[in-house]
């Protein structure tokens, strides 16, 4: 048996590593695969609901954005399970957002700007 592995280790250790590399790359698809496949939301697509929704908020009544926060948490078009990722870091990236789109710099300006129309 010694003299098998001392004639053949070159074509052992070559087929280990092969079979290695090709787990290895295998584990890296299925780690990247790309699922659009299961019906997923772009994170476009969320922002722009939930900028929506900020909106119709901030024209009814005028918020910090602590109680903004909590009033999205609580808004009837507000799904707890589409919009699990929705934290106070999502919540400034859509007032930023809303910032660039009606061309201001506080939340108070926004909060006339979007009282104005």
């Amino acid at each position: 048996m010694a003299d098998f592995f001392s004639q053949n280790l070159q074509t052992i250790m070559m087929v280990s590593f092969l079979v290695a590399a090709f787990l290895g790359m295998y584990k890296v698809y299925v780690m990247f695969e790309s699922k659009e496949g299961d019906g997923g939301v772009d994170i476009k697509t969320i922002e722009n609901e939930l900028s929506e929704i900020v909106e119709s908020i901030l024209k009814e009544t005028k918020l910090d954005k602590n109680a903004l926060f909590e009033a999205v948490r609580s808004h009837e078009r507000f799904d707890k399970e589409r919009y699990k990722n929705f934290n106070q870091n999502r919540l400034n990236q859509v007032l930023d957002l809303l910032h660039i789109r009606h061309k201001t710099d506080t939340l108070d300006d926004l909060l006339e700007k979007l009282k104005g129309k």
